[in-house]
């Protein structure tokens, strides 16, 4: 199966980017699409992807599975966590404060709870979306100084999340960086 992850910023609410998308979509042979901000918060109406069901979520979090398969079950267990059961594996679909440390430590720990049955049971694990997180000082450079968009406050829960046995696939701890720098002009 294949599992494609990404934040849509929105732009399933303009109609030429969601024609674009779904053509992308039909071409990268996904099965299971889950997505942060696929629309504008305002946007009542569930975006139809051809060829997909909808699975359920808001405006933070949604997910589509293709037609050809059996209807998994799918969760919204709060505003920014979409869980999605597929057999043996417990998918979380979230999108995290984008405005507040405080609020991210905070979702951090309410998504460690929700994921701690899963973790240590013979089923996997996946949690797949936005953060609104860089987990070291060397990402997210504003002129060449770390942002303080993070710190020990939302970081620090998202370290013990890893600690509950879960991998960081971006594995910044081994050397590679997913730095952005911004330049002020």
């Amino acid at each position: 199966m294949r599992v494609v992850s990404l934040n849509l910023n929105k732009r399933l609410s303009n109609k030429k980017s969601a024609t674009r998308f779904l053509q992308w979509l039909i071409s990268s042979k996904c099965d299971l699409l889950i997505a942060q901000e696929p629309w504008r918060k305002e946007v009542k109406e569930v975006q139809h992807l051809e060829g997909f069901m909808p699975l359920g979520g808001n405006h933070n979090v949604y997910s589509w599975v293709h037609e050809r398969y059996v209807r998994p079950e799918v969760r919204l267990n709060d505003s920014i966590c979409l869980f999605v059961r597929l057999g043996y594996l417990n998918l979380y679909n979230i999108y995290l404060s984008a405005y507040s440390q405080e609020e991210r430590a905070s979702q951090i720990n309410k998504l460690k709870n929700q994921i701690a049955p899963h973790v240590s049971s013979d089923s996997a694990v996946l949690i797949s979306g936005d953060f609104n997180l860089a987990p070291s000082d060397c990402d997210g450079l504003i002129d060449g100084k770390p942002s303080k968009f993070n710190s020990s406050v939302d970081r620090d829960p998202y370290f013990s999340l890893l600690e509950m046995g879960l991998s960081e696939i971006n594995n910044f701890k081994a050397g590679k960086e997913f730095t952005i720098e911004r330049m002020i002009a």
